[in-house]
């Protein structure tokens, strides 16, 4: 019996853990995002300031950044490149891919201030422009 018992535990157990995991979409997937918008910010405003110009591409941030956010090139984010910042920028320089039919994760053109915006105030409010 203490045999079975064992073999149970040692064999079973383990398997019934592995999809105890719960699903990759959840809540880190929108910390990431907000997370890799506010990276983005940092690095856009460090190559402004060592460049004397904003970057023009994702590219661009290598000068300055070993590992700029990937999102900005895998689809998931979509930025304004080429867009100066201002200390009171309230234009949109980078949003969540979804933001326009969900809403989703912005930065605006301060590129500090990282909120959340319905799809509704994603539409009202202006984006950078170069």
């Amino acid at each position: 019996m203490s045999r079975t018992l064992f073999m149970f535990v040692t064999l079973a157990l383990p398997l019934g853990l592995i999809g105890c995991g719960g699903s990759s979409d959840g809540p880190s997937v929108e910390v990431s995002l907000e997370s890799d918008l506010q990276d983005l910010g940092g690095i856009y405003d460090l190559h402004t300031k060592q460049m004397k110009r904003p970057p023009a591409k994702f590219d661009d941030l290598s000068a300055v950044s070993a590992n700029p956010p990937v999102s900005a090139t895998d689809g998931r984010l979509k930025v304004f490149w080429g867009t100066s910042l201002s200390a009171s920028g309230t234009a949109i320089l980078a949003h969540e891919a979804t933001a326009t039919e969900k809403g989703g994760w912005v930065l605006l053109t301060d590129g500090k201030t990282v909120k959340k915006m319905t799809a509704e105030e994603f539409a009202a409010t202006a984006k950078a422009k170069k």
